[in-house]
Parts: structure tokens; C-alpha cells; sequence
């Protein structure tokens, strides 16, 4: 079997348009509007759109963003405010004023709330 590389971006690749979306709307914003920014700020085709992620019943774009959305709380640059509602924090309005790459590497390496959360996830799974 041939491996095919997915055309939907990565969860890193999804972490700064996240940032830069929710900065735009002024902090707040929605599950649903991310997932539809992030599928039009990546020009996905209509297949990648549909693509499923590990086979099971998750859109490819819905569980990555999902994922980014995720690790960018975990690094305290966004909060939960309600279901499927969040927005952003200082930390996170911080960080988007920087021209850095935010990948789940960058935030191992420079964000401590991250860090600490990765390495007691790590301590748990030995």
C-alpha cells in the first residue's frame, strides 16, 4: 500500500491561524468558526474537507483543530469559556505580537505551563 501525505494541514500547522483568528475576533470565539477559518485560511480541496483522520468517523480538519486547540490550552494561550466556546488569554496575545513558528516543539521548549503539563502526561504513562 502506498502512503499518501494528507493534504490537511498538521495540529502545528493549525496552532498559529488559531491564534491569529481568535486575536481577530477579539479573543472570543467558537469550535465552529475556527474549524470553518482554518478551512478556508489553508484552501483545503473538497476531498482533503472530507478526509477522515485514523479512520474513524472524525473529519480530518475538525480533529486536528481539535487537537490544536487542545495543546494551545494546555500552554495557557487560550481558555474554555463553554461548550465548544473559548478565547484568548494574555499569554496567548502575547505570543501571537511574535513571529514565531507555534508548534507543539516551540511550546515544549519555551512555554512552562506546556512543559509541565508534557512531562506529568509522560511520568503517568511510565
Amino acid at each position: 500500500m502506498k502512503y499518501v501525505k494528507s493534504e490537511t494541514p498538521t495540529m502545528d500547522e493549525f496552532m498559529r491561524p488559531i491564534l491569529e483568528y481568535a486575536n481577530r475576533c477579539l479573543g472570543l470565539f467558537t469550535f465552529r468558526e475556527i474549524t470553518d477559518m482554518v478551512t478556508g485560511h489553508s484552501s483545503l480541496s473538497a476531498e482533503a474537507r472530507d478526509e477522515l483522520a485514523g479512520g474513524r468517523n472524525i473529519d480530518g480538519v475538525h480533529g486536528r483543530a481539535s487537537w490544536s486547540i487542545s495543546h494551545l490550552k494546555r500552554a495557557e494561550f487560550l481558555r474554555q469559556t463553554g461548550r465548544s466556546r473559548y478565547e484568548t488569554i494574555d499569554a496567548g496575545k502575547k505570543e501571537i505580537s511574535s513571529s514565531n513558528e507555534i508548534g507543539t516543539s516551540y511550546l515544549m521548549q519555551n512555554v512552562p505551563a506546556y512543559r509541565r503539563w508534557k512531562q506529568g502526561k509522560i511520568k503517568q504513562e511510565v
